[in-house]
């Protein structure tokens, strides 16, 4: 998934895609290519909503046939990528329902959109209540490190843009929580705009609420998920930051000025100071989503 060019990681990954499509999901089920499957959906799933393009890891099959004889494997993190995997084809749907040049047939194709979109909505709710009722997933909060980015509070006097960070019992789990919350951002804010497509704005006010919240947390786990995935993960660890940190971005960056530059430091750290050695990470927040 390394390549040269800041964005030939998303052809390597529909390339791989492919690979995995010939191959099909039953021929998947072996241990080594179950693993090489679980390392590499995240970057499939990414490439496909950039690129606007279904991917076959939203199939049945492929959510269960490679796991068939190995379903100790069978985890949280397994079944938070099965929802995310579904997050593709809203993008293509949505792409489908602005070129329909028929007025009737467009608004039928956003309702059905809308309701696809609050389903995977509801089951990321759901996977996040069952994650956060295990207690092996609990986190602390630690005082923030000087390097906290700078606001302005209500006082219009300088304050860190938070006081306290998480700390996580496991790389691991850090990674499912900042995924989490960046797939949430994605799905929340694809529903505000059908919600302002249809009704012209978005009736549902607690929506915006929860972009805030769920950014602040993936900026609240950046430090831990750096210091670790440096002295643990290396450069693999580093590549799972980077869909949440864009997501963050999205949510937050936009809206703090101080956060938005502070998020392309640690994109700028990903890229060229030993935290990894992905080239598209400088790049990334260029991107549209």
């Amino acid at each position: 998934m390394i390549s040269d060019r800041e964005d030939g990681w998303v052809n390597h990954a529909r390339g791989l895609e492919r690979i995995f499509a010939l191959r099909g999901p039953k021929q998947m089920s072996s241990l080594p290519c179950v693993m090489i499957l679980e390392q590499t959906r995240t970057t499939m799933i990414f490439a496909a909503i950039i690129l606007r393009k279904p991917t076959i890891l939203a199939r049945p099959e492929w959510k269960t046939e490679p796991w068939v004889h190995h379903p100790e494997r069978i985890d949280p993190g397994k079944l938070l990528f099965d929802i995310l995997s579904d997050c593709p084809e809203l993008f293509v749907l949505r792409d489908q329902a602005m070129s329909e040049v028929d007025d009737g047939k467009r608004a039928e194709i956003v309702r059905d959109l809308y309701e696809k979109a609050r389903s995977i909505l509801k089951d990321l709710e759901e996977w996040g209540l069952s994650w956060a009722a295990d207690s092996s997933t609990a986190c602390t909060e630690v005082p923030a490190p000087p390097s906290t980015p700078t606001i302005l509070d209500d006082d219009g006097n300088p304050s860190p843009a938070w006081s306290t960070i998480f700390e996580y019992q496991s790389l691991m789990q850090c990674a499912g929580a900042t995924m989490y919350n960046g797939a949430l951002i994605l799905v929340v804010q694809f529903v505000i705009g059908l919600e302002v497509l249809i009704h012209g704005e978005c009736k549902d006010e607690s929506l915006l609420e929860r972009l805030y919240t769920a950014g602040m947390i993936i900026c609240r786990s950046v430090d831990y998920h750096m210091h670790y995935s440096h002295t643990l993960g290396g450069d693999q660890s580093a590549f799972f930051l980077l869909f949440p940190l864009r997501m963050a971005h999205e949510a937050v960056g936009e809206s703090e000025p101080a956060v938005g530059l502070w998020l392309r430091g640690v994109l700028e750290d990903i890229t060229s100071n030993g935290r990894g050695t992905w080239k598209s990470a400088r790049s990334l927040l260029d991107i549209r989503m």
